[in-house]
């Protein structure tokens, strides 16, 4: 049974408030990791929250980058339009019965429309990680004491970006 509207609004803000928590508590880390004389301290349940957003988000990227990309045209779209189609399928995957049911190949049943609209979604996720996972490595290595948070999604984010550099040139060679 398809996910009704009320349904899909609820999912969608729960997936721009996890990408929206993860993007201002991380965010903030790092800025006060920049701006601070000394390394700046959270609270336990701070960290707690952070860090499990930042596993949510990395996670959804990581899995969106590492699946195998959807059936396209050979004049289909590149690696990044396929990566950021896969982390917005991902994210916006029908997790009803039917919805795990084999289905014909997306051309054939997603409309344009939705299949830009997974992209997007995918894409701010995909930039979102990308731009705070760098900012993060570079605060980590300029700081002297960074925080555990910075720390860790500075090392998490380069775990996660070797992969998907090596992936990019896989495919373009």
């Amino acid at each position: 049974m398809p996910a009704s509207t009320s349904q899909r609004v609820l999912v969608g803000l729960l997936v721009f408030a996890a990408l929206l928590g993860f993007a201002v508590m991380l965010g903030r880390a790092i800025y006060l990791t920049f701006t601070l004389a000394q390394a700046p301290t959270f609270s336990d349940t701070y960290s707690y929250v952070a860090n499990v957003l930042g596993g949510l988000v990395g996670g959804i990227v990581a899995i969106g980058f590492g699946q195998s990309p959807p059936p396209m045209p050979a004049d289909g779209p590149n690696i990044i339009a396929r990566n950021a189609a896969g982390v917005g399928s991902l994210i916006t995957a029908d997790t009803s019965p039917a919805g795990r049911q084999p289905q014909p190949a997306p051309s054939a049943v997603r409309a344009p429309s939705n299949m830009r609209s997974q992209e997007i979604i995918g894409l701010i996720y995909a930039i979102v990680y990308i731009l705070l996972g760098i900012a993060a490595i570079v605060a980590w290595v300029s700081d002297e004491y960074p925080p555990d948070l910075v720390s860790n999604l500075a090392t998490v984010s380069i775990g996660l970006f070797v992969p998907i550099v090596a992936a990019f040139f896989r495919e373009n060679r």
